[in-house]
């Protein structure tokens, strides 16, 4: 079959050819890369003028000045978070032992050859790409050896990615790529070593004989014999992750209607948006003006053809001259309104920022629809019974893709290696979107709920939620698998410090209880009653000392019942 397709193909330039598929969404996808990256170029593209009355010139500066509004962009970025946080999570173990020393990215090459670990190399690039555009690949490689090598030049495997505009086509029979023509750009260096442009290249894998074989080829479709390489592989190491859509449809034609919108705001506020100054005339006395005999001008002087003009015009202009300012009065006729600055009204200006504002709430609200509305391509029967609970943002459906991917990679990590693929990756099944204020506001109303009903199991479930509120993006599963063991092994689940201390003064708690409540050490209830025992018993002995000394001890000697003489003081003597 293979060997077919690539007689027939390879007649023409193979590097021509496109997947039907690719020519159906490469319009979209171009479309929604100029919005993720956005930047001088996707104004350029996109700005467009107000009419036909605006020229060249009017038009030049207002792109001059506009900018891009990336809301797409910041949606976008807070989904790849909302599950980037969760990737602290993932279980990777298992596997290669160079796999394992890569994914942490602790030898100080990663899996990508940059330092990267997997989570990272997920994070950073995979995740962002796979939203945006819908589909990502992620090629599986490992340095060429040359014969005679020894086991210590073996290098060993690592990964880069595909942006879906440069995945051009593609076989797959039952299940398994078959064949797939790749582009990218190559380096093109000095003689110094430094790169100084790229040049584009076109990578042909096909399985041939059972095993992979990749042809290059340069811009123009030729191959050379040098360049191609045969890989002791039985599967073509790419990954192809995809989503059912990419989460920018419907949402690339907003931000496209913000650049012009914020652009035309923009431009009104810096040009035109100035207060301008009016004042009613009477047409008959300036036709009287015109009627009056005025000195004829002496046109010898007169050097620039552009100064001269008839009388009629340079006693109109003298008339139209006006000076304005705060020193400066003007006389107007009786009958007529009295000169004024006025200002332009900020009625459009206003109504234009208010739709912004609207579209930049209906950018979200739509993100958050194509998340909830993603279909799940791969499910276990596990998951299934999960979706049920939990995956309504559809968050879980991403999930699970990385997880795919990354198992994949996992796989063909092992088929380089020569090991079993017995690599363990597990992604978490919750996710969501909710920043952290709202969840902190959530958190608060359900704990002032928790105590509302008089049973200790929905407290206790109340808590829990609170508990996933406020740290379930935060931590590891089996931390917060041990914070939930500690509610459900509590006594009370909310313990307010000033609820518990008025049960104690109203005698409604045991010293012991409201301790064990408090979480503090056992024994501490009974050691704080002996203590509080032991200072009261100190204050009474004090009290009771006091009173043995009587009442002058104490200050007052009027009460006390056998009070001393006061002396009498030393008579003065004569002067």
């Amino acid at each position: 079959m293979m060997n077919i397709w690539y007689t027939v193909f390879t007649g023409a330039n193979v590097t021509n050819i496109r997947h039907p598929d690719y020519m159906k969404g490469i319009k979209a996808w171009k479309r929604f890369r100029d919005v993720l990256v956005g930047g001088d170029a996707f104004i350029t593209k996109y700005l467009k003028k107000f009419s036909q009355t605006e020229d060249q010139r009017d038009f030049n500066d207002r792109r001059a000045m506009a900018y891009t509004p990336a809301h797409a962009e910041a949606v976008l970025i807070e989904i790849k978070n909302s599950i980037y946080q969760r990737m602290a999570d993932v279980t990777r173990v298992n596997g290669p032992d160079s796999f394992q020393e890569a994914i942490t990215g602790e030898d100080g090459i990663g899996v990508d050859l940059y330092g990267n670990g997997m989570t990272d190399f997920m994070g950073e690039a995979v995740i962002l790409e796979l939203l945006a555009l819908g589909r990502v690949g992620i090629w599986v490689d490992k340095p060429v050896v040359a014969e005679g090598s020894s086991k210590a030049d073996v290098g060993r495997p690592y990964v880069y990615m595909y942006t879906t505009e440069n995945i051009l086509s593609w076989s797959i029979i039952k299940g398994k790529l078959q064949a797939v023509l790749l582009r990218e750009f190559q380096s093109v260096t000095s003689p110094e070593g430094l790169t100084k442009t790229t040049e584009e290249v076109f990578r042909l894998a096909r399985m041939v004989e059972g095993k992979v074989q990749i042809d290059f080829y340069n811009a123009k479709g030729e191959l050379k014999p040098t360049d191609t390489v045969t890989l002791d592989l039985d599967e073509i190491p790419l990954v192809i992750g995809q989503i059912s859509h990419s989460l920018l449809k419907n949402i690339d034609g907003y931000q496209i209607a913000l650049l012009n919108l914020a652009s035309s705001d923009l431009n009104y506020a810096m040009k035109s948006n100035f207060t301008f100054y009016t004042e009613q005339f009477d047409p008959i006395a300036e036709f009287t003006a015109l009627r009056q005999a005025i000195a004829k001008p002496d046109d010898d002087n007169i050097t620039d053809p552009d100064q001269q003009g008839s009388e009629s015009e340079q006693l109109m202009a003298a008339m139209k001259q006006i000076q304005v300012g705060v020193a400066k009065g003007r006389r107007y006729s009786k009958g007529l309104e009295r000169p004024q600055f006025i200002s332009p009204d900020s009625g459009p200006l206003e109504a234009s920022m208010l739709k912004q504002d609207k579209m930049r709430k209906e950018i979200r609200e739509l993100a958050n629809l194509n998340v909830s509305s993603l279909e799940p391509r791969r499910e276990s029967a596990e998951a299934k019974k999960f979706n049920e609970r939990t995956l309504e943002s559809g968050l879980s459906y991403i999930g699970m893709e990385l997880q795919y991917i990354e198992r994949r990679v996992a796989y063909y990590w092992s088929l380089y290696e020569g090991v079993p693929p017995e690599t363990t990756i597990k992604y978490p099944r919750d996710y969501s979107l909710k920043t952290d204020a709202h969840r902190a506001e959530e958190a608060d109303g359900m704990r002032e709920r928790g105590t509302s009903i008089s049973s200790i199991q929905y407290q206790k479930t109340i808590a829990k939620e609170v508990v996933r509120l406020e740290l379930g993006n935060r931590i590891t599963s089996a931390e917060l698998e041990t914070i939930l063991k500690e509610i459900d092994a509590s006594i009370v689940p909310f313990c307010d410090a000033d609820v518990i201390s008025t049960d104690i003064e109203s005698r409604v708690v045991s010293a012991d209880t409201a301790s064990k409540v408090r979480l503090y050490p056992a024994g501490e209830g009974a050691k704080a009653m002996k203590e509080h025992a032991e200072r009261a018993a100190s204050v009474i002995d004090a009290q009771e000392k006091k009173v043995k000394e009587g009442p002058a001890k104490r200050g007052v000697p009027d009460l006390d019942p056998d009070p001393k003489p006061i002396p009498e003081p030393a008579p003065k003597g004569d002067e």
